[in-house]
């Protein structure tokens, strides 16, 4: 009787096929944050693709408004502000990686000073099979914060806060996630103000240090 012969080789192809397809550890991502936030302290705006740790596509992106109007980093590319990346090809059906998505929330001016609030949606792709075809793939998403400052006539801003927020933090749904900020400039306090997580965050940051 040759049947078991055949169950255990079956049973072999379907353990192969699920190792294969699920990777057990996440790929590096930090070449990847570099980039994004390359872009962001230098404000532009990207759509970018990477294949294997190297830059396949990259489509700047002109600013479709003289101020950003969302709070939400999650819709990403659709932002009038956009910095979006993505790194795929895990598994079988190479769908699996990192997709970066996000951008400029809110600019503030004062003198020769800009404050900028950036919001960045950070998702690890599972490998998976496409079926049904237009789901969603599975993926765990947390969110990054940074406040930049540049004064006019600098190339690059400079990062003075960051924040960062793990799947574990999320609390509810993705389109309810805000990143915000309030800036008083008689006496240069910003407030930023995050919410959709387990506990909502609110920071207020004396930037009356800085050349205004």
């Amino acid at each position: 009787m040759l049947w078991w012969r055949w169950i255990l080789g079956l049973l072999i192809i379907v353990l192969a096929l699920v190792w294969v397809i699920f990777d057990r550890e996440p790929p590096p991502r930090t070449f990847l944050d570099n980039f994004w936030e390359k872009h962001m302290v230098e404000g532009t705006f990207v759509i970018a693709d990477f294949e294997a740790g190297h830059l396949t596509s990259a489509q700047v992106v002109p600013p479709l408004s003289i101020k950003p109007k969302e709070d939400q980093p999650i819709i990403g590319y659709l932002m009038s502000h956009p910095i979006s990346i993505q790194q795929l090809g895990e598994g079988l059906f190479a769908n699996g990686g990192w997709v970066l998505h996000g951008g400029l929330l809110r600019r503030i001016r004062d003198g020769l000073a800009t404050y900028e609030l950036y919001g960045k949606a950070v998702d690890r792709q599972f490998p998976h099979i496409p079926f049904p075809i237009h789901s969603d793939p599975p993926r765990e998403r947390g969110y990054e914060f940074f406040l930049t400052y540049k004064r006019a006539g600098e190339l690059k801003a400079t990062i003075i806060r960051k924040w960062s927020f793990s799947v574990n933090e999320v609390a509810i749904e993705d389109y309810r996630i805000r990143g915000k900020l309030h800036y008083e400039p008689t006496t240069r306090i910003a407030t930023a103000t995050f919410t959709g997580f387990n506990k909502a965050i609110e920071e207020r940051i004396d930037l009356s240090k800085l050349e205004n």
